[in-house]
């Protein structure tokens, strides 16, 4: 009797485990397709707003990417969170039998009785172990937890967001780039949706302690007039208006003193960020000479400061 008890309910073991394997399976892809669209959700969110709302300040930024990064942390715990939690092949028999009443408490009789033993009439036990098995055969896992359900109700949104982001990148995707680096990563130097629209030389530059600098730009946009924002090595920002000749703005700086990050904005649209670096002018610190005399002098060789009295 214990043989066939031990028989059955290794097939009956067998036929759950499938379903619990398949309802593992459909948690997971729950739990990526709901961080997935809370994911593309927020950055299609976070592009919008800056397009719109453009110029955004680097405060709000950094506020609208940290609200994502923590919605993303939420949505891991809340779709993952199922998966953590320890699912029985007694529960699964039971939710079996919820869906066929016809089973009547069969499957989970079975395995009650193989885990916890006798007490029971050996005839009995095999009527219903053999009953229990055919339930089992008749179980199908692809059919009791369909995919197709999960798919549709968690799917379609990421899918959804997924169509949306390719078509945005496909119609503006310099555009498109440009908003996406800004919205991952938000301490980025990289300008705003229309930064395309400028045209800006020498772009990054090193230069001399004292030697001129020279920016010119040329902007294919509404604005008429270049503002060119620098921002200094000590914290100070100073903004003025470039000149311009024609649709060519420029501004100069003689001498060059410090370094300093620049960007340049017309209305609501900004350039890319970039820096000009200035280098102290190389000197010899604390210069000296050494004089060898001719043998006949019989002087020995001396050595002073090249300030006195030797140029």
């Amino acid at each position: 009797m214990d043989k066939i008890m031990s028989v059955s309910s290794e097939e009956i073991e067998v036929r759950l485990k499938a379903v619990l394997s398949r309802i593992r399976r459909m948690q997971a892809i729950r739990a990526w397709m709901v961080v997935a669209t809370v994911a593309l959700g927020g950055l299609i969110a976070m592009m919008a707003v800056d397009f719109i709302f453009a110029p955004l300040p680097m405060a709000v930024r950094w506020a609208m990417s940290g609200v994502w990064l923590l919605a993303i942390l939420g949505s891991v715990k809340f779709s993952f969170g199922p998966m953590w939690k320890p699912i029985g092949l007694l529960q699964v028999a039971r939710w079996l039998e919820t869906r066929h009443p016809e089973m009547e408490e069969r499957l989970s009789t079975v395995l009650e009785l193989s885990q916890n033993g006798g007490g029971v009439s050996p005839d009995l036990l095999a009527s219903l172990a053999r009953a229990a098995e055919a339930d089992a055969g008749k179980v199908d896992a692809r059919s009791e937890v369909r995919a197709a359900r999960t798919t549709r109700r968690w799917g379609r949104p990421a899918i959804g967001l997924a169509a949306l982001m390719l078509l945005v990148f496909a119609a503006w995707p310099g555009e498109a780039s440009r908003l996406f680096v800004r919205a991952v990563v938000p301490f980025s130097k990289l300008g705003n949706a229309a930064a395309g629209k400028f045209s800006v030389k020498p772009g990054n530059l090193e230069v001399l302690e004292g030697d001129a600098v020279r920016i010119e730009a040329e902007y294919d946009g509404r604005g008429t007039n270049l503002e060119i924002r620098m921002e200094m090595e000590d914290g100070r920002k100073i903004s003025q208006t470039m000149t311009h000749d024609g649709k060519v703005f420029s501004y100069s700086l003689n001498p060059a003193r410090n370094s300093f990050r620049y960007q340049l904005r017309a209305g609501r649209e900004e350039s890319d960020g970039f820096a000009i670096t200035v280098w102290p002018m190389p000197k010899i610190v604390e210069p000296r000479v050494t004089l060898d005399f001719q043998e006949y002098t019989g002087l020995l060789p001396q050595e002073s400061a090249l300030e006195r009295g030797i140029v």
